[in-house]
């Protein structure tokens, strides 16, 4: 997955030469979290964050886009998610795809998330845009690579989904301070 996840990518910023209108912009965001209710065990009581966010719109022609939206976080917290750094450290490319459009149909390919439009508590498409709950109560959304068409005419209107390589869950590590740290599922 992640060697065509590299593959796209690459072939995305190939294609950049060819465009015609650009917006590119970034982001740096700096949390610090002290947690003041002490928990026993090996769990931080202070966290430092780094998130870094990009975020780019390319126009090829007057029916292809590119959009560019790669994120990392680091955090000074070692083992909120599970892995051998000494700090953790989760990068995704959330909505990175190539996009084409014409007067019926919106094709996109990439990594994508996608979400139900409405106010509703559950939401359909968690099952092909799933969540890092590495802090539960915030919960974000992580890109999944796959393929979206939708169109309609008139009053109708369809979309259809295919995620060949979805993406995994983050779940809290060793260390986090949600319970359980460690989530077995056996089938």
């Amino acid at each position: 997955m992640q060697l065509l996840a590299f593959l796209f990518f690459s072939l995305l910023l190939d294609l950049l030469p060819l465009v015609t209108h650009a917006e590119t912009a970034g982001s740096a965001r700096l949390e610090a979290r002290d947690f003041f209710e002490g928990q026993v065990g090996p769990v931080q009581h202070a966290e430092d964050l780094l998130t870094l966010s990009l975020s780019g719109k390319y126009n090829l022609f007057d029916n292809i886009r590119i959009l560019i939206g790669p994120e990392l976080q680091l955090s000074s917290s070692p083992q909120l998610v599970e892995g051998a750094w000494p700090l953790s450290a989760v990068g995704q490319l959330r909505d990175t795809l190539l996009e084409v459009r014409d007067d019926a149909t919106h094709f996109q390919v990439g990594s994508m998330i996608k979400l139900w439009e409405g106010p509703d508590g559950y939401n359909p498409m968690d099952i092909a845009t799933v969540k890092n709950f590495r802090d539960p109560l915030s919960p974000e959304n992580l890109g999944s690579f796959g393929f979206a068409l939708n169109g309609g005419e008139g009053a109708v209107t369809w979309e259809a989904l295919y995620v060949p390589y979805q993406t995994e869950v983050v779940l809290p590590g060793e260390r986090a301070r949600w319970l359980p740290r460690h989530v077995n599922l056996e089938f």
